[in-house]
């Protein structure tokens, strides 16, 4: 008798992508606000790529803005945001104006950085379940395909399936080596924002 596993197979999350049909998320990840906030110094750049793409629901954006509410440091616009009453939270559309304005005040490399930052989130919470997946190097070529096919992680993209064991640990190495070197950065810069 085999033992039975829970892990999303190859074959479930190709199903997963043809029945998306978002390409810019094709399997549908999604994560919390609480989450990414603990891994990312999130600014508002972050959050409109991330619920543009629906790897964030849009709620984030109203507990992003009562966050900074919170820290005294506020816009006017976040304080508008944090204030949404329960009809226009449920109304999508009526939050993305308020978005668009706060990440337009964003500076011009926290705009350029957004889509690797938040690429950098999924990568790491996919790392943090790989588990639960047949093949997560799988799933990696997934996210690959989503962000444009970063040159900044093809060296931990398999497109063999069977390749051996020792390549996939050297791939996975890789891969939490990225994840290292990528927390660091955003350490860093999260540090140096709060000087």
């Amino acid at each position: 008798m085999e033992c039975q596993t829970n892990k999303i197979s190859n074959e479930q999350l190709s199903k997963m992508v043809r029945e998306n049909n978002f390409p810019t998320n094709s399997l549908g990840l999604t994560m919390s606000y609480k989450y990414l906030s603990n891994i990312l110094h999130l600014n508002w750049s972050d959050l409109a790529f991330a619920i543009e793409n629906k790897y964030l629901p849009h709620e984030a954006a109203i507990e992003h803005a009562m966050w900074k509410l919170e820290k005294d440091d506020y816009h006017q616009r976040e304080m508008d945001l944090a204030c949404f009453d329960d009809i226009e939270f449920k109304q999508l559309h009526s939050i993305h104006p308020y978005l668009d304005e706060l990440a337009k005040l964003e500076s011009e490399e926290e705009k350029r950085e957004a889509k690797d930052r938040i690429m950098y989130a999924v990568l790491r919470w996919v790392f943090e379940h790989k588990d639960e997946y047949e093949d997560p190097l799988h799933v990696v070529v997934f996210i690959y395909s989503d962000f444009g096919y970063p040159t900044m992680i093809s060296h931990f993209i398999t497109f063999m399936p069977e390749s051996d064991v020792k390549d996939r640990r050297c791939l996975l190495s890789r891969w939490k080596d990225f994840l290292s070197e990528q927390s660091s950065k955003y350490l860093e810069h999260s540090l140096e924002d709060n000087k």
